[in-house]
């Protein structure tokens, strides 16, 4: 969770429902985090967008 947060928060700080979708109980949080985050693949220039 960390790591996917860490990944996110700097590009969307200040949006309201960003903040939103980043919450540990959020569905996509609840996706992405479920198991092992390759953090080879996954990385700032190859994140998934954040359903806004």
């Amino acid at each position: 969770y960390l790591y996917i947060l860490l990944l996110y928060m700097p590009d969307h700080k200040d949006d309201p429902a960003a903040v939103e979708i980043l919450l540990p109980w959020s569905s996509f949080i609840k996706e992405h985090c479920t198991g092992l985050i390759d953090v080879e693949t996954i990385t700032p220039e190859n994140k998934p967008q954040l359903p806004l």
